[in-house]
Protein backbone atom coordinates (compact mmCIF):
# COMPACT_ATOMS: atom_id res chain seq x y z
CA UNK A 1 0.00 0.00 0.00
CA UNK A 2 1.47 3.12 -1.00
CA UNK A 3 1.10 6.26 0.87
CA UNK A 4 -1.50 8.43 1.06
CA UNK A 5 -0.33 11.84 1.94
CA UNK A 6 2.42 14.06 1.77
CA UNK A 7 3.33 13.07 5.50
CA UNK A 8 3.11 9.55 5.09
CA UNK A 9 5.23 9.88 1.18
CA UNK A 10 8.13 11.62 3.30
CA UNK A 11 8.01 8.80 5.92
CA UNK A 12 8.61 6.14 3.48
CA UNK A 13 11.04 7.74 1.80
CA UNK A 14 13.41 8.51 5.06
CA UNK A 15 12.66 4.54 5.93
CA UNK A 16 13.73 3.92 2.73
CA UNK A 17 17.41 5.96 2.63
CA UNK A 18 17.58 4.68 6.14
CA UNK A 19 16.52 1.09 5.64
CA UNK A 20 18.18 0.88 1.86
CA UNK A 21 14.76 -0.41 0.84
CA UNK A 22 13.07 1.03 -2.38
CA UNK A 23 10.27 0.05 -2.25
CA UNK A 24 7.89 0.36 1.28
CA UNK A 25 4.01 0.27 1.97
CA UNK A 26 2.73 2.22 5.29
CA UNK A 27 1.97 -0.63 6.57
CA UNK A 28 5.23 -2.76 6.56
CA UNK A 29 6.91 -2.82 10.23
CA UNK A 30 10.29 -1.15 10.70
CA UNK A 31 11.51 -4.20 12.35
CA UNK A 32 10.39 -6.38 9.98
CA UNK A 33 12.00 -4.56 7.25
CA UNK A 34 15.68 -5.53 9.11
CA UNK A 35 15.85 -2.44 11.15
CA UNK A 36 17.83 -2.39 14.49
CA UNK A 37 18.35 -0.27 17.68
CA UNK A 38 21.24 1.57 15.45
CA UNK A 39 18.94 2.26 12.26
CA UNK A 40 16.46 3.82 14.84
CA UNK A 41 18.48 6.55 16.10
CA UNK A 42 19.42 7.20 12.81
CA UNK A 43 15.88 6.98 11.44
CA UNK A 44 14.25 8.89 14.35
CA UNK A 45 16.82 11.59 14.16
CA UNK A 46 16.08 12.27 10.39
CA UNK A 47 12.41 12.87 10.87
CA UNK A 48 12.86 14.66 13.89
CA UNK A 49 14.76 17.23 11.41
CA UNK A 50 12.32 16.81 8.58
CA UNK A 51 9.24 17.36 11.29
CA UNK A 52 11.51 19.70 13.59
CA UNK A 53 10.37 17.78 16.68
CA UNK A 54 12.96 15.43 18.78
CA UNK A 55 11.47 11.93 18.85
CA UNK A 56 12.87 9.05 20.82
CA UNK A 57 13.18 5.45 20.14
CA UNK A 58 9.87 4.59 22.26
CA UNK A 59 8.48 6.10 18.77
CA UNK A 60 8.75 3.02 17.20
CA UNK A 61 7.23 0.66 19.60
CA UNK A 62 4.18 1.75 19.28
CA UNK A 63 4.18 3.23 16.16
CA UNK A 64 6.33 0.72 13.94
CA UNK A 65 4.81 1.28 10.60
CA UNK A 66 4.68 4.53 8.62
CA UNK A 67 1.07 4.92 8.97
CA UNK A 68 1.13 4.29 12.12
CA UNK A 69 4.13 7.03 12.84
CA UNK A 70 2.47 9.51 10.63
CA UNK A 71 -0.64 9.10 12.73
CA UNK A 72 0.96 9.70 15.44
CA UNK A 73 3.06 12.72 14.25
CA UNK A 74 -0.47 14.21 13.52
CA UNK A 75 -1.11 13.90 16.90
CA UNK A 76 -0.18 16.44 19.65
CA UNK A 77 1.55 14.12 21.61
CA UNK A 78 5.13 15.85 21.97
CA UNK A 79 6.76 12.33 22.86
CA UNK A 80 7.13 13.86 26.32
CA UNK A 81 5.60 10.78 27.66
CA UNK A 82 7.80 7.95 29.32
CA UNK A 83 5.17 5.28 29.21
CA UNK A 84 5.10 2.95 26.13
CA UNK A 85 2.90 0.25 25.08
CA UNK A 86 4.46 -2.41 23.53
CA UNK A 87 1.02 -4.48 22.82
CA UNK A 88 -2.29 -4.82 23.74
CA UNK A 89 -4.19 -7.49 25.54
CA UNK A 90 -7.51 -8.11 27.41
CA UNK A 91 -6.44 -8.97 30.64
CA UNK A 92 -7.08 -6.04 33.36
CA UNK A 93 -3.55 -6.92 34.67
CA UNK A 94 -0.95 -5.07 32.41
CA UNK A 95 2.91 -5.97 33.00
CA UNK A 96 5.28 -2.91 33.28
CA UNK A 97 9.24 -2.81 32.25
CA UNK A 98 11.49 -0.97 33.74
CA UNK A 99 14.35 0.37 31.30
CA UNK A 100 18.05 -1.31 31.83
CA UNK A 101 21.06 1.49 32.56
CA UNK A 102 21.15 2.68 29.06
CA UNK A 103 17.58 4.07 29.84
CA UNK A 104 15.46 3.32 26.14
CA UNK A 105 12.96 0.20 26.10
CA UNK A 106 14.05 -0.96 22.73
CA UNK A 107 15.27 -4.39 24.79
CA UNK A 108 12.00 -5.50 25.46
CA UNK A 109 10.06 -5.45 22.08
CA UNK A 110 11.41 -8.46 21.00
CA UNK A 111 10.80 -10.22 24.53
CA UNK A 112 7.02 -8.77 24.36
CA UNK A 113 6.24 -10.32 21.41
CA UNK A 114 7.54 -14.05 22.83
CA UNK A 115 5.70 -13.93 26.16
CA UNK A 116 2.73 -15.88 26.17
CA UNK A 117 -0.66 -14.36 27.69
CA UNK A 118 -3.92 -11.82 26.67
CA UNK A 119 -2.06 -8.82 28.63
CA UNK A 120 -1.13 -5.38 27.54
CA UNK A 121 3.01 -4.90 28.23
CA UNK A 122 4.17 -1.15 28.43
CA UNK A 123 7.62 0.13 29.19
CA UNK A 124 8.92 2.59 31.02
CA UNK A 125 12.08 4.72 29.54
CA UNK A 126 14.38 6.85 31.82
CA UNK A 127 14.01 10.79 31.76
CA UNK A 128 16.95 12.90 30.05
CA UNK A 129 17.22 11.25 26.62
CA UNK A 130 15.27 13.94 25.43
CA UNK A 131 17.16 17.63 25.27
CA UNK A 132 15.09 19.70 27.76
CA UNK A 133 14.36 16.73 29.80
CA UNK A 134 16.08 16.76 33.58
CA UNK A 135 17.57 13.18 34.28
CA UNK A 136 16.55 11.29 37.86
CA UNK A 137 19.28 10.36 39.33
CA UNK A 138 17.59 8.90 42.54
CA UNK A 139 16.57 5.80 42.98
CA UNK A 140 13.99 6.91 45.11
CA UNK A 141 12.78 9.64 42.89
CA UNK A 142 12.58 6.77 39.85
CA UNK A 143 10.67 4.30 41.40
CA UNK A 144 8.13 7.35 43.17
CA UNK A 145 7.72 9.01 39.17
CA UNK A 146 7.37 5.20 37.89
CA UNK A 147 4.73 4.44 39.74
CA UNK A 148 2.85 7.38 38.67
CA UNK A 149 2.95 6.87 35.63
CA UNK A 150 2.05 3.44 35.97
CA UNK A 151 -0.91 4.36 38.26
CA UNK A 152 -2.02 6.21 35.01
CA UNK A 153 -2.88 2.87 33.61
CA UNK A 154 -3.90 1.05 36.30
CA UNK A 155 -4.83 2.80 39.64
CA UNK A 156 -4.73 -0.16 41.48
CA UNK A 157 -3.32 -3.52 41.96
CA UNK A 158 -2.46 -5.99 41.53
CA UNK A 159 0.76 -5.04 39.78
CA UNK A 160 3.01 -6.66 37.25
CA UNK A 161 6.79 -5.43 37.50
CA UNK A 162 9.83 -6.41 35.67
CA UNK A 163 12.74 -4.89 35.24
CA UNK A 164 16.33 -5.96 33.11
CA UNK A 165 19.60 -5.03 34.90
CA UNK A 166 19.40 -1.75 36.54
CA UNK A 167 15.64 -1.84 35.66
CA UNK A 168 15.32 -4.88 37.62
CA UNK A 169 16.81 -2.51 40.69
CA UNK A 170 13.94 -0.20 39.68
CA UNK A 171 11.59 -2.74 39.80
CA UNK A 172 12.11 -3.85 43.12
CA UNK A 173 12.18 -0.26 45.12
CA UNK A 174 8.21 -0.04 42.93
CA UNK A 175 7.32 -3.13 44.42
CA UNK A 176 8.03 -2.30 48.14
CA UNK A 177 6.64 0.99 47.82
CA UNK A 178 3.39 -0.37 46.21
CA UNK A 179 2.98 -3.07 48.66
CA UNK A 180 3.73 0.18 51.74
CA UNK A 181 1.06 1.53 49.83
CA UNK A 182 -1.52 -1.51 50.52
CA UNK A 183 -1.17 -2.37 46.63
CA UNK A 184 -0.91 -6.31 45.75
CA UNK A 185 2.12 -7.63 43.67
CA UNK A 186 1.31 -10.19 41.64
CA UNK A 187 4.83 -10.87 39.58
CA UNK A 188 7.65 -9.14 40.21
CA UNK A 189 10.58 -10.05 37.78
CA UNK A 190 14.26 -9.47 37.65
CA UNK A 191 16.18 -10.28 34.60
CA UNK A 192 20.53 -10.25 35.42
CA UNK A 193 19.88 -7.84 38.07
CA UNK A 194 22.00 -7.96 41.15
CA UNK A 195 22.54 -5.41 43.92
CA UNK A 196 25.52 -6.34 45.88
CA UNK A 197 24.41 -3.50 48.74
CA UNK A 198 21.44 -2.61 49.74
CA UNK A 199 21.32 0.52 52.35
CA UNK A 200 24.73 -0.14 53.35
CA UNK A 201 24.31 -4.04 54.36
CA UNK A 202 25.55 -6.57 52.33
CA UNK A 203 22.86 -8.60 50.57
CA UNK A 204 22.96 -12.69 51.87
CA UNK A 205 23.11 -15.08 49.03
CA UNK A 206 19.47 -16.06 49.51
CA UNK A 207 18.07 -12.65 49.15
CA UNK A 208 19.81 -12.78 45.97
CA UNK A 209 18.43 -15.72 45.00
CA UNK A 210 15.11 -15.23 46.10
CA UNK A 211 15.45 -11.85 43.62
CA UNK A 212 16.28 -13.44 40.58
Amino acid sequence: VGPRTELESMLCQLWGDVLKVGSISIHDGFFALGGQSLLAVTLLANIGHAVGRELTIDVLLHSPTVAQMAEWLQQEDDGSGILAQLRGGKEPSPLFCVHPVGGNVLAYRELSEHLDGDYPIYAIRALGLRSGESPLFDLSAMADRYIEEIRKVSPTGPYRLCGWSMGGIIALEMASRLEAQGEKIELLTLIDSYAQETGGRIVTEAERLAWM
